[in-house]
Parts: structure tokens; C-alpha cells; sequence
């Protein structure tokens, strides 16, 4: 569509932290989350230097409508589109960063879950179940601990 380096989605990784965008993603730009973007002097000079991949983002995933329907919500002032413009770009940015987060944490989880997950008679079947069998044989042995022998009456000399 417009090309462009995904500067500007480089530019706000390095302006806001994990915590800020995933408040970003929860809340929005309207609420003065995004403080780095909160007046239109920093939306605008934003949204001028990274306009194509702002336009390509929104394009890409709202279509041209969305694009139409901000001009319109912005009753036609181009300084009103472009904050609106930029706010659902750092929006979006965020949501992205914190679905990838998660995800990213989902699977470091299952793979910690597969690595602790017994390896159930490995060794055993290495030896063909023998070790299963000399272990019920020497349970089996009488007179060399019967249950409940092992106290200390045992070491007392009468």
C-alpha cells in the first residue's frame, strides 16, 4: 500500500513501556493514557513524519472506509484526522505488542509445562521391565525390615 520502515512503531516501543501499553491497549488514547501523544501538537508532528505507515495500518486492517469515516467524525479538519489518525496507529501498535506478549508467555508456559512432565517408565522400558520386577522381588523379601520394625525399641538392649 504506502511504504514505509515501521519507524513509527519503532518510535513508540521505545517511548512507552510493557505496563503503559498494555493501558494503552485496555483504555485507549482518549483518556490521556498515551501521554507522550496526548496534544495535537505531538499527535500531528508524529502522524506527519511516519503519515505512510500510519495510513498503511489503518488501510490494511479497516479498509479505505475507516480512513473516510475519520475524516468525517473529524467534520472535514485535517488537524482532527491526523490525532485521530495517529491515536488508532498507537492503539493498534499496543495491542499488537501485548497480544504478542501473551501469546509469547502462552507458549514459554506450555513448553515449561511439556519439560516438567514426567517421563513416565523411560528408564524401565530401557530394560525391558526388569527393573519393575526386581523392585516387587525385593518387596517381596520377608525378614529383612517387616513393616513397622524400623523403631528405636529396635537399637534398645534388653
Amino acid at each position: 500500500m504506502f511504504p514505509h520502515n515501521n519507524e513509527g512503531r519503532d518510535v513508540l516501543l521505545k517511548e512507552y513501556d510493557q505496563e503503559e501499553l498494555q493501558s494503552i491497549a485496555d483504555n485507549g488514547c482518549t483518556g490521556g493514557v498515551c501521554f507522550k501523544h496526548i496534544y495535537y501538537g505531538d499527535t500531528i508532528a508524529f502522524f506527519d513524519k511516519h503519515e505512510a505507515e500510519i495510513l498503511d495500518l489503518i488501510h490494511v486492517r479497516y479498509g479505505v472506509d475507516e480512513l473516510v469515516t475519520i475524516f468525517k467524525k473529524s467534520e472535514a479538519c485535517y488537524d482532527s484526522y491526523r490525532n485521530e489518525c495517529t491515536w488508532l496507529f498507537v492503539e493498534n501498535v499496543a495491542t499488537d505488542v501485548v497480544i504478542d506478549n501473551e501469546e509469547s508467555q502462552l507458549a514459554e508456559d506450555q513448553l515449561i509445562e511439556e519439560y516438567m512432565q514426567p517421563v513416565d517408565n523411560y528408564v524401565d522400558s530401557l530394560f525391558s521391565g526388569e527393573l519393575q520386577q526386581s523392585a516387587e522381588q525385593l518387596m517381596s523379601i520377608s525378614g529383612v525390615n517387616p513393616p513397622n520394625t524400623m523403631t528405636l525399641n529396635r537399637y534398645l538392649h534388653h
